[in-house]
């Protein structure tokens, strides 16, 4: 009696099949073949279920057509309409595939051995190709990504999609990502262009700020300005259209002694120190008052002519300032 190999090999013992073990011989080497470099188009006309899937029936002795499942490659097409189940039969089969699911509609596959157990199965998303292996144990056989926590040394690709979230830290070994597309999410990448221009205000030529450099000389001065020809004056906050005026500058309007010439009646205030500590002095009025020793006099009165013309002088003080340059976008 002929037995099989986990290929479905026929083994030949010594002295079997006389005359015919070379028709055996080019069967197993048609298996083999389809084995290592044969392709598989699979059509799903239903998505099956987890009691009753679809099959991937791995026969003993010839192959069961030219998508035999045993075939290395395998394309899953159709329009089963939901999510498909596919099972490996039998369940003690130990192999893998490079398998792709071209199923229309955006549909997943769910591929088991024996009993279905989600823990136990492994999903291939729509559109996906990946290498799974079925361990062939039974009723609780597993399928896997065999390319799960895959290790290489450099990988070159033209496109690169993520289905699930990365679960450690990515290095991009001092490179740059580009060509990032207009983030929509709070939490999509951007390029600097697109953060520098959604951070920023945009200026137009001819407007102007204030600024401040840390060392003189337009050296200093953002790339795209020039200093205004703005020197010596103050600053004047408005809520309208800004403008111009005045005829001081800045220096000459504070630190000077002004001299105002004042006519008709008005009120002096006085306060001063006597000189001697000895000094006695006396109010003159309903009461008497002596005053001895240092001490402050304060008075007003009003002139008592409404002609009478005479100068007051006030010194202004030397304010303090912090200079700023207007800068002008060009």
């Amino acid at each position: 009696m002929a037995t099989y190999s986990n290929l479905g090999v026929k083994l030949i013992t010594t002295g079997n099949e006389p005359g015919i073990w070379g028709t055996s011989t080019n069967d197993n080497f048609s298996l083999f073949d389809a084995t290592i470099v044969g392709y598989a188009n699979i059509t799903l006309i239903g998505p099956g279920t987890t009691g009753s899937p679809n099959s991937l029936l791995i026969t003993d002795g010839t192959l069961t057509g030219p998508n035999d499942p045993r075939k290395r490659v395998i394309e899953f097409t159709g329009s089963p309409g939901a999510a498909s189940y596919v099972r490996v039969d039998p369940n003690d089969f130990v192999g893998y595939w490079f398998i792709r699911n071209s199923l229309s509609g955006g549909h997943s596959i769910f591929l088991f051995q024996g009993n279905y157990d989600a823990a136990r199965d492994y999903e291939i998303p729509n559109g996906t190709d990946v290498v799974v292996r079925c361990t062939g144990g039974g009723t609780v056989s597993y399928v896997y990504n065999q390319f799960n926590n895959l290790q290489v040394d450099s990988v070159t690709t033209n496109t690169l999609s993520v289905v699930t979230a990365a679960s450690a830290n990515f290095s991009m070994g001092g490179f740059k990502i580009t060509s990032l597309g207009i983030p929509t999410a709070d939490t999509d990448a951007a390029t600097k262009e697109y953060v520098d221009a959604a951070g920023s205000i945009v200026y137009t030529s001819g407007n102007q700020i204030l600024f401040r450099a840390s060392a003189a000389g337009t050296g200093a001065i953002p790339a795209g300005w020039t200093i205004a020809a703005q020197n010596n004056k103050a600053l004047r906050i408005v809520s309208g259209t800004p403008s111009s005026g005045g005829s001081v500058n800045f220096t000459s309007a504070f630190n000077v002694a002004v001299t105002s010439s004042l006519s008709g009646n008005h009120t002096h205030t006085y306060s001063g120190t006597t000189s001697a500590s000895g000094f006695t002095s006396s109010i003159a009025g309903p009461a008497s008052v002596q005053f001895v020793g240092n001490h402050t006099h304060t008075y007003s009165g009003t002139t008592s002519g409404v002609s009478t013309t005479h100068n007051h002088t006030t010194t202004i003080p030397n304010i303090l300032y912090y200079d700023f340059n207007v800068i002008q976008k060009t």
